[in-house]
């Protein structure tokens, strides 16, 4: 939901940005636009003046297409019950249930807030059958009430395929074994909706509970729909999915075979990563055709290259010229998550990689900075460096989840 890193405001241009905008108010300058820009600087640095500010707009503008936008960021970033009863009020007054998205998506994350969930249960039994309603499921903010909603929405629109998009949110968010059983069960009865299951789940299956019990199942929907859509526009991602989760040499030629026939797909380079990936897991040696098809696509310009192939290249066939391509990605910046796995699996530890995971930590990338930090603390010998680009960090993110941790890393490493 957050459109701005918080770590923005300590530069000057952001710095400047935001007085210049906060002196426009002062002067009671709004108009119309105004809306969007409070928005704004919420996502940088909330304070109580801009809740008055925002009050102020609302009163002015209470109808225009962006108040319930505002209100939803509003609640996220406050908490305050004033928040939460605009926001009540708006749940039940706007014409498009969809401008309510950032409402529910903040009241996801405040279950304790009963007269807003009241609220939204009451709009949604005017218009159960609209997607937005899925919003309501936040990431590891799990609660009897909006679980029961979300189960409820599903069983609902057991017979609405208009509603997929929203089902992946909840797919991707929730961790509740029941939510999931009845987004499966969703997705079981219309073989329209395969495609949906075939990558949304395929793509968040993981190694933890309660998506493990659901994987045979869900790996048997989606090579259903593989078997029986080969020529699907975009079917590599699924491709680099189910090779990664085959533990037969029979499946994984079956998924070969589609990358031969399918070298033209705009997805197809994710295919090969991921039967590279799958060879390396079960420890056999990888076709001599992939890995030539690998070779080729990366011996292209720097800009035009997959960098995703280096990864498994690099441990098929660890030859300089691979190693160098690594190195040229990494002092080029080329794909911030290559580096990362790069520092993680400790394939490149040489200088090139090192400065690149201290730039993209220097740049407050929120790409696993609490993992990049760690992997720089452990590979680079250089102690001195690491010790302060970590101290360093601490300062500017104390309300990170991994502070602790990091903050006892570096404890450990000073005795």
């Amino acid at each position: 939901m957050r459109r701005f890193h918080r770590d923005y405001y300590e530069k000057e241009e952001t710095k400047a940005l935001y007085q210049s905008s906060l002196e426009k108010f002062r002067r009671g300058a709004f108009e119309e636009s105004s809306g969007r820009l409070i928005a704004d600087l919420f996502d940088i640095k909330p304070t109580k003046e801009l809740v008055r500010y925002t009050k102020r707009w609302l009163s002015d503008y209470p109808n225009h297409e962006y108040a319930p936008k505002l209100v939803g960021i509003w609640l996220e970033e406050t908490k305050s019950n004033d928040a939460s009863y605009f926001a009540a009020k708006y749940v039940q007054r706007v014409k498009d249930p969809q401008s309510l998205a950032l409402i529910l998506m903040a009241a996801g994350k405040q279950p304790q807030r009963r007269h807003l969930l009241n609220a939204i249960q009451r709009r949604f039994e005017r218009q159960p059958h609209h997607q937005v309603w899925g919003n309501l499921e936040i990431h590891e903010v799990h609660n009897k009430s909006t679980d029961s909603f979300i189960k409820n929405w599903l069983d609902v629109n057991k017979d609405n395929a208009a509603i997929a998009a929203s089902v992946s949110t909840v797919v991707l968010f929730t961790n509740n074994p029941d939510t999931l059983e009845a987004a499966l069960r969703w997705a079981d009865s219309r073989k329209e909706a395969e495609w949906f299951v075939a990558n949304t789940f395929v793509n968040f299956l993981s190694e933890q509970e309660p998506h493990l019990s659901l994987r045979p199942r869900v790996l048997s929907a989606a090579w259903r729909w593989f078997q029986t859509n080969r020529d699907h526009e975009g079917l590599g991602l699924l491709v680099n999915r189910l090779a990664q989760t085959s533990e037969s040499l029979s499946k994984l030629d079956t998924l070969k075979d589609w990358y031969f026939e399918h070298r033209d797909d705009d997805t197809s380079t994710n295919a090969l990563i991921g039967l590279l990936l799958a060879y390396l897991k079960l420890g056999v040696d990888a076709h001599p055709g992939l890995v030539e098809s690998a070779l080729s696509r990366l011996r292209v310009p720097i800009d035009a290259r997959p960098h995703g192939l280096l990864i498994p290249m690099l441990e098929i066939q660890p030859s300089q010229e691979i190693s160098g391509m690594m190195r040229e990605a990494c002092l080029n910046m080329k794909a911030s998550g290559l580096i990362m796995r790069a520092l993680l699996k400790g394939i490149a530890d040489d200088e090139a990689v090192l400065c690149a995971g201290y730039k993209l930590l220097a740049e407050n990338s929120p790409y696993g900075a609490g993992k990049l930090l760690f992997a720089l603390l452990e590979k680079d010998t250089d102690k001195q460096r690491s010790t302060l680009a970590a101290k360093k960090w601490l300062r500017k993110n104390r309300d990170h989840k991994q502070f602790e941790a990091i903050r006892s890393k570096l404890a450990e490493m000073s005795k």
